[in-house]
Protein backbone atom coordinates (compact mmCIF):
# COMPACT_ATOMS: atom_id res chain seq x y z
CA UNK A 1 0.00 0.00 0.00
CA UNK A 2 0.97 3.65 -1.03
CA UNK A 3 0.76 6.91 -0.11
CA UNK A 4 1.41 9.25 -2.70
CA UNK A 5 1.88 12.62 -2.22
CA UNK A 6 1.84 15.45 -4.83
CA UNK A 7 2.55 18.93 -4.40
CA UNK A 8 1.08 21.40 -7.29
CA UNK A 9 1.81 25.10 -7.75
CA UNK A 10 -0.92 26.94 -9.92
CA UNK A 11 -1.80 23.07 -11.20
CA UNK A 12 1.91 22.12 -12.14
CA UNK A 13 3.44 19.60 -10.09
CA UNK A 14 6.57 21.12 -8.45
CA UNK A 15 7.29 18.20 -5.94
CA UNK A 16 6.06 14.65 -5.17
CA UNK A 17 6.42 11.68 -2.54
CA UNK A 18 5.63 8.20 -2.75
CA UNK A 19 5.53 6.05 1.00
CA UNK A 20 5.40 2.49 0.37
CA UNK A 21 4.11 0.31 3.56
CA UNK A 22 6.85 -2.31 4.10
CA UNK A 23 5.28 -3.72 7.05
CA UNK A 24 1.81 -5.11 6.21
CA UNK A 25 0.24 -2.74 7.36
CA UNK A 26 0.79 -3.14 11.20
CA UNK A 27 -0.16 -0.78 13.83
CA UNK A 28 3.17 0.71 14.03
CA UNK A 29 4.13 0.57 10.40
CA UNK A 30 7.33 1.49 8.48
CA UNK A 31 7.02 2.95 5.07
CA UNK A 32 10.27 3.26 2.62
CA UNK A 33 9.59 6.47 0.89
CA UNK A 34 10.98 8.27 -2.19
CA UNK A 35 10.62 12.02 -2.80
CA UNK A 36 11.71 14.43 -5.24
CA UNK A 37 11.27 18.31 -6.52
CA UNK A 38 11.79 19.47 -9.91
CA UNK A 39 14.52 22.44 -10.50
CA UNK A 40 13.36 26.01 -10.35
CA UNK A 41 15.22 29.60 -10.80
CA UNK A 42 15.57 29.41 -7.19
CA UNK A 43 16.43 25.83 -6.33
CA UNK A 44 18.16 22.53 -8.07
CA UNK A 45 16.14 19.54 -8.58
CA UNK A 46 16.33 17.44 -5.95
CA UNK A 47 15.66 13.91 -4.65
CA UNK A 48 15.94 11.68 -1.49
CA UNK A 49 14.98 8.31 -0.23
CA UNK A 50 14.53 7.57 3.48
CA UNK A 51 12.69 5.41 5.72
CA UNK A 52 10.15 6.09 8.63
CA UNK A 53 10.09 3.64 11.60
CA UNK A 54 7.36 2.54 13.91
CA UNK A 55 4.73 5.32 12.50
CA UNK A 56 1.33 4.79 14.36
CA UNK A 57 -1.41 4.16 11.62
CA UNK A 58 -4.34 4.92 14.45
CA UNK A 59 -3.82 8.69 13.24
CA UNK A 60 -4.75 11.15 10.48
CA UNK A 61 -3.35 10.82 7.50
CA UNK A 62 -1.26 14.23 7.81
CA UNK A 63 0.37 12.81 10.81
CA UNK A 64 2.60 10.74 8.15
CA UNK A 65 2.54 13.82 5.54
CA UNK A 66 3.64 16.00 8.03
CA UNK A 67 7.06 12.93 8.54
CA UNK A 68 7.69 12.90 5.42
CA UNK A 69 7.37 16.67 4.60
CA UNK A 70 9.87 17.35 7.47
CA UNK A 71 12.56 14.37 6.15
CA UNK A 72 12.03 15.43 2.40
CA UNK A 73 14.26 17.99 1.92
CA UNK A 74 17.94 16.94 0.07
CA UNK A 75 21.56 17.06 1.96
CA UNK A 76 23.01 18.79 -0.90
CA UNK A 77 25.82 16.57 -1.72
CA UNK A 78 22.60 14.25 -2.51
CA UNK A 79 20.89 16.77 -4.73
CA UNK A 80 19.17 15.81 -7.91
CA UNK A 81 21.04 13.84 -10.82
CA UNK A 82 22.32 14.87 -13.98
CA UNK A 83 20.78 14.21 -17.33
CA UNK A 84 23.79 11.64 -17.99
CA UNK A 85 23.58 10.22 -14.52
CA UNK A 86 20.45 9.71 -15.22
CA UNK A 87 21.27 7.83 -17.91
CA UNK A 88 23.87 5.66 -16.55
CA UNK A 89 22.00 4.57 -13.27
CA UNK A 90 18.85 3.72 -16.13
CA UNK A 91 21.38 1.23 -17.54
CA UNK A 92 21.63 -0.21 -14.21
CA UNK A 93 18.37 -0.62 -13.34
CA UNK A 94 15.58 -3.55 -13.87
CA UNK A 95 12.95 -0.40 -15.43
CA UNK A 96 15.84 0.85 -17.83
CA UNK A 97 15.37 4.39 -16.74
CA UNK A 98 11.89 4.15 -18.52
CA UNK A 99 9.68 4.80 -15.18
CA UNK A 100 10.31 8.34 -13.74
CA UNK A 101 8.85 7.67 -10.28
CA UNK A 102 11.65 4.88 -9.98
CA UNK A 103 14.95 5.85 -7.65
CA UNK A 104 17.55 5.04 -10.59
CA UNK A 105 15.93 8.46 -12.45
CA UNK A 106 16.06 10.27 -8.80
CA UNK A 107 18.23 9.34 -6.25
CA UNK A 108 21.63 9.12 -6.46
CA UNK A 109 22.40 5.29 -6.10
CA UNK A 110 25.88 4.51 -4.75
CA UNK A 111 27.98 4.02 -7.68
CA UNK A 112 27.04 7.70 -8.08
CA UNK A 113 27.41 8.84 -5.25
CA UNK A 114 31.21 7.07 -5.16
CA UNK A 115 31.79 9.04 -8.35
CA UNK A 116 30.62 12.03 -7.14
CA UNK A 117 33.01 12.02 -4.26
CA UNK A 118 35.91 10.87 -6.67
CA UNK A 119 35.21 13.83 -8.78
CA UNK A 120 35.00 16.53 -6.14
CA UNK A 121 37.72 19.00 -5.54
CA UNK A 122 39.18 18.30 -2.11
CA UNK A 123 39.46 21.76 0.01
CA UNK A 124 42.59 23.58 1.85
CA UNK A 125 42.66 21.42 4.95
CA UNK A 126 40.44 19.06 4.39
CA UNK A 127 41.64 15.37 4.02
CA UNK A 128 41.65 13.38 0.46
CA UNK A 129 39.64 10.90 2.10
CA UNK A 130 37.30 12.58 4.30
CA UNK A 131 33.99 13.83 3.54
CA UNK A 132 33.55 17.07 5.24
Amino acid sequence: MALEIIVSLNGRPIAAACAVNISDLAKLSDYKVTAFETASSFTPAASNTFKIEAHDREQSCWALVEKIASRAKVHPEEQGLSRDEALAQGKRCGCRGADDYCECQNVPDAITRADRRATRPVLAGQDEGSSE
